[in-house]
């Protein structure tokens, strides 16, 4: 996959240097942020959400088709939580880590995996109780996880907890109200 968004930087890159009324700074401007390690070419986020979103056709290093294994996390779905009014994010089979540039919000979503796989706060070292992950001026967030699972029907679990600013959390199972620890035992026999 990296070896396909190098390529088409380097695609847009010869067009911008093929097109007369491109400036040539601007093109050199570019091979220097890439060169000095700035990410490579700068997008808006939905055009970075285009270009890393899983693509059915990737493979691994070996050439086979990549898919997700056992409790791998397919969706991740924030709603009033931190900074996100509404956000799904959808991890390609290979995620194996978040980056992006300052203020992008890699350490939310990271807080989201923990928080729904039944993490606790402490273990985030970014504040102390449930309540603070709620976005400021809302009662209630919630952040919603499915987790693949390889079964004989086919089915992902999903999970979600519901935190409210009062510091308590709701659970859900596959849409059914369930406790913390149900999730984590279910977390743990993925």
């Amino acid at each position: 996959m990296r070896r396909r968004r190098k390529k088409e930087e380097e695609a847009e890159l010869s067009e911008l240097e093929e097109k007369d009324e491109s400036d040539e700074s601007e093109v050199e401007e570019r091979r220097n942020k890439r060169r000095r390690g700035g990410g490579g070419l700068v997008f808006g986020w939905e055009e970075a959400a285009r270009r890393l979103a899983p693509n059915p056709e990737d493979e691994g290093e070996d050439g086979a088709k990549l898919e997700f294994r056992r409790g791998a996390i397919v969706r991740i779905h924030m709603k009033n939580f931190l900074t996100y009014d509404n956000a799904v994010v959808r991890p390609g089979p290979g995620l194996n880590l978040v980056l992006g540039p300052n203020g992008s919000g890699k350490s939310s979503i990271v807080s989201a995996i923990c928080l729904g796989l039944g993490g606790r706060t402490s273990s985030l070292m970014r504040a102390d109780e449930v309540g603070m992950f709620v976005k400021h001026g809302c009662s209630e967030g919630f952040v919603e996880l499915e987790l693949h699972r390889a079964n004989v029907n086919k089915t992902n679990l999903t999970i979600r907890r519901v935190m409210q600013t009062s510091n308590r959390s709701k659970w859900f199972v596959n849409g059914s109200l369930s406790g913390e620890r149900k999730v984590q035992d279910m977390v743990r026999k993925l």
